[in-house]
């Protein structure tokens, strides 16, 4: 198994050096880990190393909306009766498990080669957004819309109304309610990088949280890329 994966890990790694967006890397992660791995769909998630919120997801024939969005939930709340930390950390390991530490490597590969400046190809005014305690968008400011669409934080709710605050950052919204208080995250971008801030609202509706997003200059980024 050692002799097949060295290649696989060393073609990651120089791969990761490449990749512009979160999409290419999971796809080349993917197509990579399947060599050894025959699989019919993948999730690649990442956490903000320093605040533990989400910054990036991407996947294909992942889980459908609904599932994704309790799993999040629950992983936010401590509230999942098998994590997956603790299956990762359990006593049946595979073969896969020896990727970890390359593939790992590979994501501080990708992120540390965006270059530190605010994402976007046209600036985009800071924007503000109100989430309910059930994570639906209750109003946001003109840019919002914008914001949300570049970073796909956004879906329509099964009953047709207020759109749903969805992605990895969901967990950020229950990480800043207020009794957990403010949460951060910086997410790369093809273009550069992108600073969420999430902090529960007082005076208004229990667990309502507001997230402003913009575009995040040098100094914002650096405890993602050098954690």
């Amino acid at each position: 198994m050692t002799a097949r994966l060295d290649p696989i890990c060393r073609t990651v790694l120089r791969r990761a050096t490449d990749a512009v967006s979160v999409t290419g890397l999971g796809t080349e992660i993917s197509h990579q880990v399947a060599r050894v791995i025959p699989h019919d769909g993948y999730l690649l998630v990442g956490l903000d190393p320093a605040e533990v919120a989400g910054c990036f997801h991407t996947g294909v024939r992942g889980y459908r909306s609904g599932v994704a969005h309790r799993l999040r939930t629950d992983a936010a709340l401590d509230a999942h009766p098998h994590p997956f930390a603790r299956l990762a950390a359990g006593p049946c390991p595979v073969g896969a498990a020896r990727l970890a530490r390359p593939l790992a490597a590979a994501l501080m590969r990708f992120v540390g080669g965006k270059a530190l400046r605010p994402s976007g190809r046209k600036p985009l005014p800071p924007a503000v957004v109100v989430i309910g305690a059930d994570d639906r968008i209750m109003s946001m400011t003109p840019s919002g819309q914008e914001w949300l669409r570049e970073l796909g934080l956004s879906s329509p709710s099964p009953e047709g109304d207020e759109p749903t605050f969805v992605g990895a950052q969901l967990n950020m919204t229950h990480l800043a309610r207020p009794s957990n208080g403010p949460a951060v995250t910086r997410i790369p971008m093809p273009q550069g990088w992108v600073v969420l801030h999430a902090q529960g609202l007082l005076g208004a509706g229990a667990g309502e949280a507001g997230v402003t997003i913009q575009g995040a200059s040098a100094p914002l980024p650096l405890p993602a890329v050098a954690a």
